[in-house]
């Protein structure tokens, strides 16, 4: 397994930069951990910290040959290594990326709130939020149910009963 590392600091956080490269022919389970003296704040999502993240670091499966990107935060000042692989593990029968041979692939990486890696289905929270932006959805030009919108709105409107 190999690790890429850079950092920068800014306004008082240091933003770290991970690349996790899986070289090998089988997929593997790694553990990183931050080599900073502060907290870890992952990435989130809805307000939750992103699926593999914990307090110290992240844990999740690489397949074989694949790279993944990931990222966090620290109020802690830079180190040189920012992170370390601590764990290395075959991940047979584990998910891969999220999926187990024949599922959907949902996520880069993913850890089942509070079990293993991969433990039970992937599920519709996997998923990123399907409904569009609000500010794209406005009710401009919105017909009534079973009424047409022509050219100048709804159909009958401006005329009188």
């Amino acid at each position: 397994m190999e690790l890429s590392c850079s950092t920068t600091r800014r306004q008082g956080v240091t933003l770290v930069s991970l690349v996790l490269a899986n070289p090998h022919d089988e997929p593997a389970q790694v553990r990183l951990e931050s080599q900073h003296d502060g907290p870890v704040w992952p990435p989130r999502r809805s307000g939750r910290p992103e699926p593999g993240w914990d307090a110290s670091g992240f844990e999740g499966v690489v397949a074989a040959g694949e790279r993944v990107g990931l990222g966090y935060a620290t109020p802690a000042e830079p180190v040189d290594p920012a992170a370390e692989i601590v764990r290395v593990e075959p991940a047979a029968g584990r998910a891969v990326g999220g999926q187990r041979s024949g599922q959907v692939r949902a996520r880069t990486s993913r850890l089942a709130s509070g079990g293993e890696v991969g433990d039970g289905p992937v599920t519709a929270r996997d998923y990123p939020d399907p409904r569009p932006p609000r500010d794209t959805v406005s009710g401009i030009g919105r017909a009534p149910i079973g009424r047409p919108v022509g050219p100048k709105g709804p159909a009958g409107a401006g005329e009188e009963p």
